[in-house]
């Protein structure tokens, strides 16, 4: 604890990392990704101070910030003037630490009027007014640099314009300005390119002359592409040359046009994908999101249904009518909208939990879905600073070309882990595990792709220890010719075996559990100690001890023997090393008269079992052999028979029954209620089939804990796991597992040719193979064990 205590403060005495310069952390972080340096502002106030400051801001990665829009105000000659503000989300800057250091954006000179049209990577289009003239300006309110654009050429009126850009493919940004529409199409395209400061006519490209696009409507740089909605089910897009034309057709039932205003459909980046948001079929009380993960094959992928009682409270309320979609996270599956009452409300709605949050309220009263509300995310990219002020242009230090390159260079440098003149070049090892060792175990997991360095070193035994771990696979066991059961061990990724053979550097040393004297069978697995069941040389077919191993430092302890009352009808493990070093095992007692009899709690601190009388309120809490389980918060969970989840402590002294909601505890008609419980992300997670239909998987989390309040997460059809409806629960399918770390759920399918392990995304949607299950007479009752390596020292001393 008192370590921990440290490491949160930033101390740690003999820790190298004390001594580290903030150059050096500076440039760790700026490796990572935008949720991660988000998350570090915690680590201290000394790391939230660098992150903050504006001269490293140009290193790190930047997420969401707030949003620009405008209002008008009276000016001294009574004439209403516009003005640029800007909104943060959450409300924390200091004045030296501000994204936005001039809000109204009043860098700009000579303009009575400024109103800002749109916004992609921290640039903002504004179109400025003077007395007489107007010009579009593109701006970057961070560094406070802009540049006027030359005029359009002549032709048919402008009806809409985007701005496109994207640090990471170019330093140049690019404006699509489409033309009017003549005779109920587009009649053509001009795009400007700051590279080379000039606009370029472009004839449609799309097939048909039918693709109208309506002025007010969504538009989404992605891939280098510009996407448009388009009037007819699709969706059309251009590139930055005007060169290559591509249409997305859209799903049938995407397409749901509002009787008011047509297609209001949102279209968005987030997370490098394109987010399309629609209401669905005509209903006004849904919300439909799809994305399109792969952008070259054009197929959508359904992600969530949102019913308008989530985001508002009440039902049928009208998309753009009654509220209006205004942007998607660039990092996150979170929606932004405002609620078109009187106040007019921004807020903000996570998809993944369901959580509604109010950001601000709009300046503006007479703001309109027409008007703009734009997301900014700042960017400090150097290049930028080359477009200067003033239509000339003003004097570059560098040509286009020289800073593409050096723009290039760097990259190339960087994702090679070289850096001329960087210190962090001679960061020494051990200084690179104390910085890697507070970081989110996903965080680890990705920075194996920062280097072959970096990559050996997080792989490498002597590491571990202080470095966390994610799932690395699954302990199963299977029957040789003498039908001797033999542990085995299945890799999630498969690297493992491919890159990484050498045995210093595998999670799992010994695959079959060899070290241990006896044969034996997994049980139960719970954060890195396996519970096996050991079979005596003789007599055969009689089972003897328990014992409780570490696969990944081949440590184990024999348990005593269980002072029976009854026979054993289920145990399970508990290990927690964040909270104890000790383990504990739950042995539940044969039930008697339909209901549990006793159970037996062993303690690894103490090395002996403890009688206990069960302490759950009534006596119908009846629990199966193959119940799940699941240890959290300190506690063990079961699934009752009985529409609850009954939970006892380790010392046997707190017990606790969290109800289940109405349609929660639907019992499966061959075995009763075969719910799935586990641990994930450090909330409890509930799946079942829902009320009886077994096509449809629901899924819960008890968010807290203590207030034992579920909330309700996804619904997941069976055709979103295996292609076709209606696989009946237990009997065709079994859930076995969910990742510690993130919203993915592992199942195994009976099929003709055996048994696959599958994993789905629940995020994502996404469902892929994991490996066949060797033993081809496994069954629901048979362990398939996550395992997650645990390289803590105390273990070894329970040999």
């Amino acid at each position: 604890m008192e370590g921990s205590t440290k490491k949160r403060r930033g101390i740690d005495d003999g820790n190298p990392a004390v001594d580290l310069t903030d150059d050096l952390i500076v440039e760790i972080l700026s490796r990572l990704p935008v949720k991660s340096i988000c998350r570090f502002k915690c680590v201290s106030w000394h790391w939230r101070g660098l992150i903050s400051h504006r001269a490293h801001r140009k290193k790190l990665p930047q997420t969401l910030a707030g949003f620009i829009s405008s209002y008008s105000v009276l000016h001294n000659d009574y004439k209403l003037v516009s003005i640029p503000h800007f909104d943060i989300i959450d409300g924390e800057e200091e004045e030296e630490h501000r994204l936005v250091p001039d809000p109204s954006l009043s860098f700009l000179p000579g303009y009575r009027d400024i109103f800002p049209k749109d916004c992609c990577n921290g640039l903002v289009l504004c179109l400025c007014v003077k007395e007489s003239s107007s010009d579009y300006v593109v701006c970057n309110p961070a560094t406070q640099k802009w540049m006027v654009l030359p005029e359009i050429g002549p032709g048919n009126e402008v009806t809409t314009i985007h701005l496109g850009f994207e640090p990471a493919l170019s330093p140049y940004f690019h404006l699509f300005a489409i033309r009017e529409h003549v005779d109920e199409y587009v009649s053509g395209l001009e795009i400007f390119s700051s590279e080379t400061r000039r606009w370029s006519y472009r004839e449609i490209g799309w097939a048909g002359d039918d693709h109208l696009i309506n002025s007010v409507g969504k538009a989404a740089f992605v891939d280098g592409m510009m996407n448009f909605i388009s009037a007819d089910a699709a969706i059309v897009a251009v590139d930055t040359e005007g060169k290559k034309w591509k249409t997305i057709p859209l799903l049938e039932g995407m397409n749901c046009d509002c009787p008011f205003n047509g297609n209001s459909a949102f279209i968005g980046q987030s997370q490098g994908h394109l987010c399309y948001i629609n209401f669905r079929d005509r209903d006004f009380s849904i919300l439909s999101v799809w994305t399109l993960e792969d952008y070259c094959g054009c197929e959508w992928s359904f992600k969530y249904n949102i019913s308008t009682s989530e985001l508002l409270g009440w039902k049928n309320l009208r998309l753009e009518w009654h509220y209006s979609l205004i942007a998607i996270h660039p990092d996150c599956n979170v929606i932004f909208y405002v609620l078109l009452d009187d106040n007019k409300m921004v807020r903000s709605y996570n998809m993944d939990r369901g959580e509604v949050d109010t950001i601000c309220r709009i300046r503006d009263p007479y703001w309109n879905t027409c008007d703009t509300f734009l997301p900014y995310v700042p960017v400090f990219v150097e290049s930028l600073s080359r477009c200067r002020e003033g239509r000339s242009g003003g004097a570059a230090l560098n040509s286009p070309r020289e800073v593409e390159a050096a723009a290039m260079e760097c990259s190339t440098k960087k994702r090679c882990g070289i850096d001329d003149g960087n210190p962090a070049v001679d960061l020494t090892n051990d200084l690179i595990v104390e910085i890697l060792s507070r970081l989110p175990v996903k965080s680890i997991c990705r920075f194996k792709c920062v280097s072959w360095h970096w990559r050996r070193l997080i792989s490498h035994r002597a590491h571990r220890k202080k470095l966390p771990q994610t799932l690395a696979g699954f302990i199963s066991h299977y029957y040789d010719d003498d039908l001797v059961s033999i542990p085995h061990f299945d890799i999630i990724d498969g690297e493992e075996e491919e890159e990484e053979e050498e045995e210093e550097h595998r999670l799992v040393p010994d695959p079959t559990l060899s070290f241990m004297p006896e044969a034996l069978s997994p049980k139960d697995c719970c954060n890195g100690l396996v519970l096996c069941l050991c079979t005596k040389e003789s007599p055969m077919d009689e089972f003897s001890d328990y014992v409780v191993c570490n696969p990944a430092t081949q440590k184990w302890m024999v348990l005593p023997e269980i002072d029976l009352v009854n026979q054993v009808a289920t145990i399970r493990v508990g290990f927690d090393p964040a909270l104890s070093p000790y383990f504990h095992l739950f042995a539940i007692l044969d039930h008697v008269e339909e209901y549990t009899a006793c159970m037996q709690i062993f303690s690894s601190e103490t090395g002996r079992w403890s009688h206990q009388e069960i302490g759950w309120v009534g006596d119908d809490h009846l629990i199966y052999s193959s119940s799940k389980a699941a240890f959290v918060d300190g506690m063990m969970n079961f699934v009752s028979a009985y529409a609850a989840i009954v939970a006892v402590d380790t010392e046997g002294k707190k017990w606790k029954t969290i109800p289940l909601l109405k349609g929660m505890n639907c019992n499966c008609p061959f075995n009763g209620n075969s719910a799935f419980i586990g641990q994930s992300q450090g909330h409890l997670y509930y799946i079942n089939f829902r009320d009886r239909d077994f096509s449809i998987l629901s899924v819960w989390t008890l968010d807290d804990y203590s207030s034992c309040k579920w909330s309700f997460k996804y619904n997941i059809s069976t055709s979103q796991l295996f292609g076709w409806p209606n696989l009946r629960f237990e009997c065709q399918y079994s859930l076995i597992a969910i990742h510690p770390e993130c919203n993915m759920i592992f199942y195994v399918i009976m099929v003709e040719n055996g048994k696959m392990l599958h994993s789905y995304d629940m995020d994502r949607g996404e469902v892929n193979t994991v490996c066949t299950v060797r033993d081809p007479f496994w069954n629901t009752y048979d362990p398939f064990l996550p395992y997650v390596p645990v390289f803590v020292e105390s273990l070894p001393d329970h040999d």
